[in-house]
């Protein structure tokens, strides 16, 4: 049985050049992720085709693209993203873009180890 309560600072991290993440909970049709992006930090243009996702800001400031609008991010806000939309987020602040990132998927897909 997967695990069912996880504390997210015990979790590897995975350190990439643009962001810090911690993969939380990966299961059939839902996956949760803890990400850091780092100051000026931009993530590539890319979209879901397996599902919706969705983010809940916990600390810093940024901006999530989607097709022509551009959302601020901050603490306290979340955010939705629907299936098959190109967007980026990108960090705007001078510290950590920090979120609870989570993402539906079709079952039976597999899904990256960590978002992006």
């Amino acid at each position: 049985m997967a695990d069912i309560i996880r504390v997210v600072e015990e979790i590897d991290t995975l350190d990439r050049p643009l962001f810090i993440g911690r993969q939380i909970f990966r299961g059939e049709t839902l996956e949760m992720a803890h990400v850091s992006l780092k100051p000026g930090g931009r993530m590539p243009t890319h979209s879901h085709s397996d599902g919706d996702q969705c983010y809940y800001v916990l600390a810093g400031s940024g901006k999530l693209h989607m097709g022509d609008t551009s959302y601020d991010l901050n603490c306290g806000k979340a955010a939705f993203i629907p299936k098959g939309i190109e967007h980026y987020t990108e960090n705007t602040g001078d510290g950590y873009l920090t979120y609870i990132e989570t993402r539906s998927k079709e079952p039976g897909s597999l899904a990256p180890e960590l978002p992006h």
